[in-house]
C-alpha cells in the first residue's frame, strides 16, 4: 500500500527543503501511524535482527560501548531504508535492512561518527565528574556487571540525546539519497536548521522516555524484557515519524 501523495524519496527533483509546521503534528502522527501499519511484525522483527546483536556484543575494555554506538549508528540508517520502502508500497526486507553496512566507506565513517562523537562527549563529561579510578572501572570492566550510576546515567542521556539532536535526520539521508558523505552531512544540517524545532521536541520528548527505561531493574528478568521492548518501541515510532517528517520537508 502506498501512502497518498508520497512518491520515494530519491526521485524528488532538487533539495529545497522547507519548515514543516508544528501544526502537522497530528498529520504527521497519523501518516506515521499508517507506515508502521503497513507492516508492523516485519518492520519490528527486521529492526531486532539488527538491534539485538549489536547490543550484544561482548563487554570489551573501552571498546563495548563505542563499537555498539557506532554499529548501531549504522543499523539504523538501514532501518530506514526498510521504512522507506513500506512507505512507498513496496515490501520491506533484510537487504534493506543490511543496507547501512553495505554503504560506501565515507557514508560508514560518518554514521559511525555520528554514534561515536556523542559517546565520546559523554565520556569526557564521566572522566571530568568521576575521576580516573571510578571511570577506568567501568569502561575497563574489570568488576563485572558494574553499571553506571543514577548521576552518569542522567549524564548519559542528556549529552548524547542533545548533541544527536542536529543529526536528526542524517541516516534516512545516507541510505536514500546517492550523495557523498558531505553533500549527506549538509544535506543532514539543511533539514535540521528548516527543522530545528521539530528536532528540539522530538530530542526533548525521547529524554524523560529515556530516564522511564532506565529506571527498569536490570536484575529482573521480566524488567529487562520490559525495557528492551520499550526501548525497540521507541527507536521505531520515532525512525517513523522522522522519515515521514523529512519527506514532508522534501515534498
Amino acid at each position: 500500500m502506498t501512502l497518498s501523495g508520497s512518491g520515494p524519496l530519491a526521485a524528488r527533483r532538487g533539495f529545497a527543503p522547507r519548515a514543516v509546521g508544528l501544526d502537522q503534528f497530528l498529520s504527521l502522527v497519523q501518516e506515521s501511524t499508517t507506515l508502521l501499519g503497513a507492516a508492523p511484525l516485519r518492520l519490528c522483527g527486521l529492526f531486532l535482527l539488527v538491534y539485538l546483536p549489536v547490543q550484544l556484543i561482548p563487554g570489551m575494555p573501552y571498546m563495548a560501548m563505542p563499537l555498539r554506538a557506532a554499529l548501531g549508528s549504522i543499523g539504523l540508517a538501514g532501518f530506514f531504508l526498510a521504512l522507506e520502502a513500506a512507505r512507498v508500497g513496496r515490501t520491506p526486507t533484510l537487504p534493506d535492512m543490511l543496507s547501512g553496512f553495505r554503504l560506501p566507506a565515507g557514508k560508514l565513517a560518518l554514521l559511525a561518527a555520528a554514534g561515536i562523537v556523542p559517546l565520546l562527549c559523554v565520556l569526557a563529561v564521566w572522566r571530568a565528574d568521576l575521576g580516573w579510578g571510578e571511570f577506568d572501572i567501568i569502561l575497563s570492566g574489570r568488576i563485572p556487571g558494574q553499571m553506571p550510576a543514577e548521576r552518569q546515567q542522567v549524564q548519559f542521556v542528556l549529552v548524547y540525546n542533545l548533541l544527536s539532536m542536529p543529526l536528526l535526520f542524517l541516516q534516512p539521508l545516507c541510505v536514500v539519497f546517492a550523495w557523498t558523505a558531505t553533500r549527506t552531512l549538509s544535506g543532514s544540517l539543511l533539514v535540521w536548521l528548516a527543522n530545528w524545532r521539530w528536532a528540539l521536541l522530538l530530542t526533548l520528548a525521547l529524554i524523560p522516555i529515556s530516564f522511564g527505561i532506565d529506571e527498569f531493574d536490570t536484575t529482573s528478568g521480566a524488567q529487562v524484557f520490559l525495557a528492551l521492548a520499550g526501548e525497540v518501541a521507541v527507536e521505531v515510532v520515532l525512525s517513523a515519524f522522522t522519515l515521514v517528517l523529512l519527506a514532508r520537508a522534501l515534498d
